[in-house]
């Protein structure tokens, strides 16, 4: 079958293209249209991250030089896929095919297979998920999320020691989490090249990329803070769900990336959204969750920085309409400054702040209660 397919980067094109399609890669819509008269393919298959229109415009332009009998295949952004599928329907657009935005390379070529009539039965049911559990831990900014993952990741892992826990730093604006840990040589990015087959991936050693804890030998360290794309995101959060029975993702700000972050949260088990008790940062937060909403993402707040003065938790519930997680009392700025200066863990100290153990230790026992697991002693 003759394909022509509109991506941005022509020697990646054989990764989700069946290798029994005679293929023609453009970068542009527009390049599309001045080889399509005298190759005539039989399907052509979109990217919209190679658009630089908005969808309405480009597939208006698609319409003009692609025959009604070509089959059309695009493949979407998160973004891209709500209103490029309410175009096809409300402009009755046949023989167009839209692609769900979450898929895989591997998941892609067995779809273009299952199209073009290579394989004649395919599964569209999700795979059940394996047994890691992904979390991912964002803010709208300075909530202490890093400090979170640095005093959390001790308690969790001295309750659930038969679990292996995995803490990463994706924070590419302020990588706290790699300085405290000096993650320097603990990067995911070592082993980057392999995300480009999710087979490949799976079987990798992933731990090896990781900084064990010396203090609990089921405590993982590892550095995510790059620019990621978001097929490999997928095949990263796969890979390492099946290495790990917990994965922490300290992403940070929650204002960068969006469609990576998007593939992050709709594939995490939980997103836990960070918010300080004070009137602007509750509303600013309410605003960007809203802007989620019809994306499914099974959201939790953790209120930090509280102290008994500050807006009461039943107001917070009822501005932010989201389930609460938990409550993180406030610790004084010179007592967190030191912490982080001397890489002294809180909780682990002589003398930790008592309620801030309290809270953080029933966030961890909420956690281990999901599974049934008996709580070690601490």
């Amino acid at each position: 079958m003759r394909v022509m397919v509109c991506y941005p980067i022509k020697s990646l094109v054989h990764i989700f293209m069946p290798k029994e399609c005679e293929v023609v890669t453009v970068e542009t819509v527009e390049e599309m249209a001045a080889q399509s008269s005298a190759y005539k393919p039989e399907a052509v298959v979109f990217f919209s991250e190679a658009m630089n229109q908005p969808p309405w415009e480009w597939m208006d332009y698609v319409s003009t030089f692609l025959p009604q009998e070509v089959m059309k295949v695009i493949i979407p952004l998160h973004r891209d896929e709500e209103i490029i599928n309410r175009i096809i329907e409300t402009k009755g657009l046949m023989n167009m095919f839209v692609f769900p935005a979450r898929l895989s390379n591997e998941e892609i070529k067995e779809r273009l297979q299952y199209l073009f009539g290579i394989k004649h039965s395919i599964l569209f049911t999700a795979e059940p998920k394996p047994s890691g559990k992904i979390h991912t831990l964002l803010s709208y900014g300075a909530t202490g999320v890093t400090t979170f993952c640095i005093n959390y990741s001790a308690m969790l892992a001295s309750q659930l020691p038969s679990s292996t826990i995995a803490f990463i730093d994706f924070n590419l604006e302020k990588p706290d989490l790699t300085e405290f840990f000096q993650l320097s040589n603990s990067q995911l990015a070592f082993l980057r090249p392999y995300l480009l087959n999710t087979n490949k991936a799976e079987q990798q050693d992933w731990k090896s990329v990781f900084k064990r804890s010396d203090q609990f030998p089921n405590l993982y360290f590892s550095t995510g803070a790059i620019r990621w794309k978001v097929y490999e995101i997928s095949s990263l959060l796969q890979s390492l769900r099946k290495q790990f029975d917990y994965i922490f993702i300290d992403w940070g700000f929650c204002f960068r990336e969006q469609e990576v972050l998007q593939q992050l949260l709709i594939l995490s088990d939980t997103a836990y959204m960070f918010v300080r008790p004070d009137p602007f940062n509750l509303e600013s937060s309410r605003k960007w969750l809203m802007r989620w909403k019809d994306a499914k993402i099974p959201f939790q707040i953790i209120v930090s920085h509280y102290q008994k003065d500050d807006v009461s938790i039943p107001r917070i519930q009822s501005i932010m309409r989201t389930p609460i997680a938990g409550i993180v009392p406030r610790i004084s700025g010179s007592r967190v400054s030191y912490s982080l200066q001397s890489k002294s863990v809180l909780v682990k100290e002589a003398f930790p702040p008592r309620q801030y153990v309290a809270s953080l230790k029933a966030i961890a026992t909420e956690e281990v209660d999901k599974i049934g697991e008996e709580v070690a002693p601490t």
